[in-house]
């Protein structure tokens, strides 16, 4: 996203959240990490918190084909799969909740545990279902 011009990480986050339609917007704090990395490798510098793509990095995209078009071609691309994405991490985090109760959890919250996997098994074998009838009438 930097090769649309410098950006902090807020507006790099922006970008990316414009390119693909606000389907996949990274938190703040990783587009800050990712910019410390690269500084860190010399592909950018950073003034006053805004990075800046140097002639490496330039020139490290330009060879690997990467453009500000391709860069915007692959976001809207990967922008189909933004529902996927959701989906993923409510998984991920509705299983660390159970797993963190399952280990450290008091007797009612593991009983409301129970009540809860029932609830949330039984939705998600009726999305499973809806989705193989999607792809049956396809």
């Amino acid at each position: 996203m930097l090769l649309d011009g410098p950006a902090d990480a807020a507006q790099v986050v922006q970008r990316v959240s414009d390119a693909t339609g606000g389907a996949f917007t990274p938190p703040q704090d990783v587009a800050e990490l990712a910019i410390g990395v690269l500084a860190g490798r010399g592909v950018v510098t950073v003034d006053g918190g805004v990075a800046t793509l140097t002639e490496l990095g330039r020139n490290l995209l330009a060879w690997r084909g990467i453009s500000s078009e391709t860069a915007h071609a692959f976001l809207g691309r990967a922008a189909k799969f933004g529902d996927v994405l959701k989906i993923r991490k409510e998984f991920f985090e509705i299983a660390g909740l159970a797993r963190t109760i399952a280990w450290t959890g008091t007797d009612e919250q593991k009983q409301q545990l129970a009540e809860t996997r029932t609830k949330v098994l039984e939705a998600l074998t009726d999305a499973r279902k809806a989705l193989h009838r999607v792809l049956g009438a396809a």
